[in-house]
């Protein structure tokens, strides 16, 4: 799937805090929202050795991207999470 655009997040009271919700196009080119976490494995140092998005599966199809932006928009404003407007392009 292609990413189209994302829209990261915060969800305090989650274990893996730092989330996003994702616009991707399916090959069949229709669009749907996933969200994503940020997942970091590291040793007993604490030194770093794999980190990565990792996707709890794609929800909703939309016709096209502008469609699923506005459902992302009505899912932060009815969550209310903490989203970041300049990292996500609202602003």
């Amino acid at each position: 799937m292609k990413e189209i655009k994302s829209f990261p997040f915060t969800d305090q009271l989650s274990t893996f805090p730092q989330r996003r919700y994702v616009i991707v196009e399916r090959p069949d080119g229709i669009f749907s929202i996933t969200e994503q976490y940020l997942y970091q494995s590291s040793d007993e140092d604490g030194q770093i050795y794999s980190e990565g998005w990792a996707s709890l599966g794609a929800d909703g199809i939309y016709l096209d991207a502008a469609s699923a932006i506005r459902e992302v928009q009505r899912l932060i404003e009815v969550t209310g999470q903490d989203i970041d407007p300049f990292e996500s392009g609202l602003i």
